[in-house]
């Protein structure tokens, strides 16, 4: 059926085009927040109302994309599998990863995660994780 992957196609450009600007308006709050701190290192990077600015820019294509995820089971639309039959995908050869590329995968997410937590330990994350750590052992738990 055309029409499901002309919908499927749209979907995933949707898709893609809110996480770039969702990814953009992180960045743009992250900058917008890191001049704020560089004249008071006690402000807050992300407040609730930049927050609600970037989404408020993004509000027509978030709902676009929640309504068309929850029309596509209505229509029948499912993953890109859905439109062979039944001896098709029992004639397909199922491919197993073989361990050198879990391997490789295991690696590259292992660099991601380290990069991740040098990033967050010079934007000064360090610290607030650890005054949040303190507090949940002090107040909730009754440490101390």
């Amino acid at each position: 059926m055309a029409w499901r992957k002309a919908y499927r196609v749209l979907f995933a450009v949707l898709l893609t085009a809110l996480t770039v600007l969702l990814c953009a308006g992180a960045i743009r709050i992250w900058q917008e927040g890191a001049v704020r701190r560089a004249e008071d290192p006690l402000a807050a990077v992300y407040t609730p109302e930049l927050v609600e600015a970037q989404l408020l820019r993004v509000r027509p294509l978030l709902w676009s994309v929640a309504v068309m995820a929850a029309a596509g089971p209505l229509l029948g639309v499912h993953g890109g599998d859905s439109d062979r039959s039944r001896a098709e995908k029992d004639s397909m050869p199922v491919r197993v990863p073989s361990a050198k590329n879990i391997h490789a995968v295991r690696l590259v997410l292992l660099a991601a995660a380290a990069v991740f937590i040098v990033l967050g330990a010079l934007n000064g994350s360090l610290r607030d994780v650890l005054l949040k750590a303190i507090n949940i052992c002090t107040e909730c738990i009754g440490l101390g």
